[in-house]
């Protein structure tokens, strides 16, 4: 669950209200426009103090589209089996709390974002996050407290190839250092392992999906017979036909581990 209100959370860091204390007249300077303030991606990155898991990172995009302020935000949502690729997030300002509606079919997630502060490139702000399904009140995330900061990148086109791992770091889960994958332009794609021989095969399955949103890819894909799997990394570099993937999860019992996958573009 704590996916879900990731979606809203970094939303949320952006609509820092900076309210700044005079220490001369101990009064208060006005809310800075907030609109204006929040406007760009954020990547969402801290709850509580302690680091997001990569398979709960969100980013989220604020526009102003006809003078009005909207959001769009991608994120995986295991608990709900969503996949939410640029979902629009309505987005209202009152004072200094900002509220955050998503709804995709029949779930609808609430956000109130409160104790906003903005500095730099990083957003803060308690969360408290509502899941509703089918109109009925599912869970209550909360409060937590959340931090976000400032990206602008797009790998969304240059990711489209096919592409060899050359070394991976850390422990393995569902991706190891004997892979291609081969990204298309339609957000679907495949995937290759190499056999005693040396050739490299197509791996059968019903379903191959990614989306690049920013520097985050996420990915799912279902073998025939088997669960759904889901997996997500922040893309650190690419550049001159080399790409390094970056993770931090959590196994079972809360326990902190890194990967790191580096790759080569092969056509």
């Amino acid at each position: 669950m704590k996916k879900l209100f990731i979606i809203l959370a970094a939303v949320t860091m952006v609509f820092v209200s900076c309210k700044k204390e005079n220490k001369d007249n101990n009064t208060v300077n006005p809310t800075p426009n907030i609109a204006e303030q929040i406007l760009g991606k954020w990547f969402y990155i801290e709850e509580n103090g302690e680091a997001v898991d990569t398979d709960e990172l969100t980013i989220t995009n604020f526009v102003m589209e006809d003078s009005t302020l909207k959001a769009y935000t991608s994120q995986l949502v295991k608990p709900y089996d969503m996949w939410f690729y640029k979902q629009p997030t309505d987005v209202q300002i009152d004072g200094d709390k900002l509220t955050l509606t998503m709804q995709k079919d029949t779930l609808k997630t609430v956000e109130e974002l409160t104790n906003i502060t903005f500095s730099d490139y990083r957003l803060s702000y308690t969360s408290m996050y509502t899941v509703f399904i089918n109109g009925e009140q599912d869970e209550v995330f909360g409060p937590n407290q959340l931090c976000c900061i400032k990206t602008d990148k797009d790998y969304s086109q240059s990711i489209i190839g096919l592409w060899e791992c050359t070394e991976l770091v850390g422990a393995v889960t569902y991706n190891d250092s004997n892979a291609r994958l081969e990204f298309f332009a339609d957000g679907s794609y495949n995937y290759y392992c190499k056999d005693e021989a040396g050739i490299w095969n197509l791996v059968p399955r019903e379903l191959n999906e990614y989306y690049v949103d920013d520097k985050f890819l996420a990915t799912r894909w279902k073998s025939e017979g088997e669960p759904m799997i889901y997996e997500s990394w922040e893309i650190v570099s690419l550049v001159a036909g080399n790409m390094e993937w970056n993770s931090i999860r959590y196994d079972a019992d809360g326990n902190i581990y890194s990967q790191v996958m580096k790759w080569k573009i092969i056509n």
